[in-house]
């Protein structure tokens, strides 16, 4: 995603839920995605890691779990998916109430499941996490320090 070109992006609400989005470049694809707002940088900063999420939203509904609104990210590739979560619950104690979220364990629980995002006989598996959005902070800074921390590290 290409950090300069925010001061020319065009926004939108062309999404469902009715929130503005914003187009950025996608280096990976080569090609402008629309992505919601207020879930930008984060976005950035997952593609900065090296995982490409192929959906997004900033306010899923309500899940069974949570009390707020809650982010909603899609992967395509299961590697993905397993190095976000690995990310996340680096440095965590394994009793710790973040942990046992992240994992699916307890009150605001993250969710994970695989959807079938397919088309008749072709199966496309997406890989999906949800988690409250009072976790966003969280993300965006563990993301951030991982991200930093690779960068200096090669």
């Amino acid at each position: 995603m290409s950090e300069s070109d925010d001061s020319s992006s065009e926004e939108s609400s062309k999404c469902d839920l009715d929130h503005k989005q914003i187009k950025i470049w996608n280096y990976e694809y080569e090609d402008h995605e629309w992505v919601d707002s207020d879930i930008k940088t984060l976005i950035k900063e997952l593609s900065k890691a090296g995982l490409s999420p192929s959906k997004s939203c900033q306010n899923k509904f309500k899940q069974k779990y949570y009390q707020d609104e809650s982010i909603w990210l899609s992967f395509c590739m299961a590697n993905d998916y397993d190095q976000f979560i690995r990310i996340m619950i680096t440095g965590l104690k394994p009793d710790s109430d973040k942990y046992k979220r992240i994992i699916g364990i307890g009150v605001n629980a993250w969710e994970s499941f695989i959807v079938d995002a397919g088309f008749e006989h072709h199966y496309h598996l997406l890989h999906t996490i949800t988690f409250p959005r009072q976790d966003y902070d969280y993300v965006l800074e563990i993301l951030m320090k991982h991200n930093t921390f690779n960068f200096f590290a090669t």
